[in-house]
């Protein structure tokens, strides 16, 4: 991941691991759930050798920042174009970059984002996808900004504003998700929901859980072989963390389908510079250059 940032601080979408082929497709709200895997990868481990790199791409949020204002800021996805997604997940970065290298020279980026995203909440429907369509909303985004939100609530209690928000955003995505499954929405949403039970030991939060665990089992009762299952095994994982003390039996049946889900997620990533399947005879190996993605 750390080899897909680039010097301006841009991270590389997408990836010919066959021919290297350049690929000029972008998509700003992967590229800044990027930039949040590689914080948190900082923030857990401490490793120094990320911090250059997290600076490049948080100065590259600075420049791409779409303002109103001295108060708000968007990461867009083009002049014309703003998915809220991608300012909740730069938003992550930011927060775990800050606590993992006290580095707090993107307060005022933070602050920005965080107004952006309360902006973007309305109440009993949900996040407006975009300032330029306020009334349409998104699974994804829903559940990316109440994480986001959620986190930093967690780092900055002291902020008001957001402390007086989440109830009434706990209520809505409550409302909105409580009693039916979405893909779009597990992921992010059961991160946001195992993050507040953590700031709150409300139990609503465990029982919240529960439901869009088991729609998902209902949904999903074996891995999907079709499919990547990383996204929702990270939503879940939170939910191991963070509730092996309170329900440690609800923890371990969730660990023990994270455990399932894993074997699909290795089978998919880049091991070595061997290729695998139908395309092995063509390609035996990845090509020199994107060696350095292994893993």
């Amino acid at each position: 991941l750390q080899n897909m940032v680039q010097e301006d601080g841009r991270i590389v979408y997408e990836i010919d691991f066959l021919e290297n082929h350049p690929s000029y497709k972008s998509n700003t709200v992967r590229e800044m759930g990027s930039a949040y895997a590689l914080a948190f990868a900082y923030y857990q481990t401490g490793d120094k050798k990320l911090e250059k790199s997290l600076k490049n791409i948080l100065k590259q949020m600075e420049k791409r920042c779409f303002s109103f204002g001295n108060y708000y800021c968007f990461i867009p996805e083009s002049k014309d174009k703003i998915k809220v997604g991608a300012t909740a997940l730069a938003l992550l970065a930011e927060l775990y970059y800050e606590q993992a290298s006290g580095d707090f020279s993107f307060s005022d980026l933070r602050r920005k984002m965080v107004n952006a995203l309360v902006f973007s909440f309305k109440d009993g429907k949900g996040v407006s996808a975009s300032p330029f369509e306020p009334d349409r909303t998104s699974p994804y985004y829903d559940g990316e900004t109440w994480f986001a939100l959620s986190v930093y609530h967690l780092f900055h209690p002291e902020d008001q504003k957001v402390a007086r928000l989440l109830p009434r955003m706990d209520e809505t995505m409550f409302n909105l998700y409580q009693d039916h499954y979405l893909i779009s929405f597990v992921h992010w949403g059961t991160m946001a929901a195992s993050h507040r039970f953590q700031a709150t030991k409300d139990r609503k939060f465990v029982d919240f859980l529960k439901t869009q665990f088991d729609l998902y089992v209902q949904e999903k009762p074996i891995p999907d072989s079709g499919s990547s299952t990383c996204s929702v095994s990270e939503g879940l994982s939170d939910i191991v963390f963070f509730l092996a003390e309170a329900d440690p039996d609800f923890a371990q049946k969730v660990l023990n389908r994270v455990t399932e889900n894993k074997k699909k997620i290795e089978d998919l990533q880049v091991l070595s510079n061997s290729v695998k399947g139908e395309k092995a005879e063509h390609f035996p190996h990845i090509h020199p250059e994107t060696r350095k993605y292994i893993g």
